[in-house]
């Protein structure tokens, strides 16, 4: 639609940086080198560097949250 009308467009080569927010953990894109801005869902302005994916935490068998509580195996048998 610009090169069509006769804008100006120029195309440049940028690195993403991911950040989260240090007291609500809330994820942001950069394309800067720090975040400018302060956090949109706390307002602070203190920004930890995190990888693009969250890390992928296994559960054991024993950490499982039960909804009925502690389970027992073979009670009353």
């Amino acid at each position: 639609l610009c090169i069509r009308e006769g804008h100006s467009v120029t195309r440049t080569t940028a690195e993403k940086r991911f950040f989260k927010c240090s007291s609500c953990h809330k994820r942001i894109i950069v394309f800067s080198m720090m975040p400018t801005k302060p956090c949109k869902q706390c307002s602070a302005n203190e920004w930890v560097r995190v990888a693009m994916r969250d890390e992928r935490k296994v559960q054991l068998e024993n950490e499982k949250l039960l909804l009925r509580g502690e389970e027992r195996k073979f009670v009353n048998s």
